[in-house]
């Protein structure tokens, strides 16, 4: 029900986020490791950009993460092609991933979204048939309530 983009300091950190779709329903999204540079301030702008729907956000937690000396990691970028996101993937994995193929990962991508696609419309199709239902139950009710009101009132 609702798709949308994050911000981080204005870099998009997440693009056509579906929430439900990776956590499912009444469970918190937890992103580890992902870290954004602070401004100098100390503020951090988020941002939340609604794609489908409006996005809701019930609370966010965020730490700073311990200074530890890290060596440099040449980082390259890996482009789905079902989605065109733009994945992260350190050089050395990059060449490991060109090795292989990537196509058994995309036909799969494909059939999850075919079978998402294909449940979304039946529960919109359901929820429509509900929404049909309740309005014909009001009808029958408000008729019944017309004929009782005759009855008394004679």
């Amino acid at each position: 029900m609702r798709v949308f983009n994050v911000f981080i300091q204005e870099e998009k950190v997440l693009s056509d986020f579906d929430i439900f779709a990776v956590v499912g329903a009444n469970k918190p999204l937890q992103l580890v490791d992902s870290r954004v540079s602070v401004k100098e301030d100390g503020v951090v702008v988020i941002r939340f950009e609604g794609v489908n729907g409006s996005p809701v956000v019930s609370g966010i937690g965020i730490r700073r993460a311990p200074n530890v000396s890290v060596p440099k990691l040449v980082v390259e970028h890996f482009k789905c092609n079902n989605c065109d996101a733009e994945i992260e993937v350190p050089s050395a994995q990059m060449k490991l991933m060109q090795t292989k193929s990537t196509a058994k990962y995309e036909k799969k991508i494909q059939e999850l979204t075919t079978q998402c696609q294909l449940k979304t419309k039946e529960c919109y199709e359901a929820w429509m048939s509900l929404t049909a239902a309740n309005e014909e139950l009001d009808k029958v009710m408000m008729d019944l309530d017309n004929v009782t009101f005759r009855t008394l009132s004679q």
